[in-house]
């Protein structure tokens, strides 16, 4: 099954991707929020990541939050490993709240996920807005 997300982060202006218009524009409540496991489980379907997006979005936001002030800094070239990257999120809402900072400063990305659909989102939203753009990054998912 295709993901609409994957294509729609494809056809924006990658100004516009951000954390907020992420969450916003596929979030869903549809009633899958017991089969996430508390955000444990290795989503298998495009409506549990939607799901994923709805329920545990601002758990992500508020945990973030509190680093993202210290990831402004950080010298290029630096090489971002994502360990449980999930859809992305976290290093999206980093980005966002670093003003582009924290991805123009990385030159390789590493993205670790269990779950196929999960790290395809993930790919498509780092590949948009980081490593992968200019030619001179690199990035690789597993």
């Amino acid at each position: 099954m295709a993901d609409t997300a994957i294509n729609v982060i494809g056809g924006v202006a990658t100004q516009e991707i951000s954390f907020r218009w992420f969450r916003s524009t596929l979030r869903a409540d549809n009633g899958l929020k017991d089969s996430l496991d508390y955000g444990h489980a290795v989503i298998d379907t495009t409506a549990k990541l939607d799901q994923y997006l709805h329920s545990y979005g601002p758990m992500i936001e508020s945990q973030w939050g509190h680093i993202a002030p210290h990831l402004a800094g950080i010298t290029p070239p630096t090489f971002w490993i994502d360990y449980g990257c999930g859809q992305g999120l976290a290093g999206l809402l980093v980005n966002d709240l670093t003003q582009g900072a924290l991805l123009a400063s990385v030159r390789d990305i590493l993205l670790i996920e269990p779950s196929a659909m999960a790290l395809a989102r993930s790919a498509a939203i780092y590949g948009a807005n980081g490593p992968g753009r200019d030619g001179d990054q690199h990035l690789q998912a597993l």
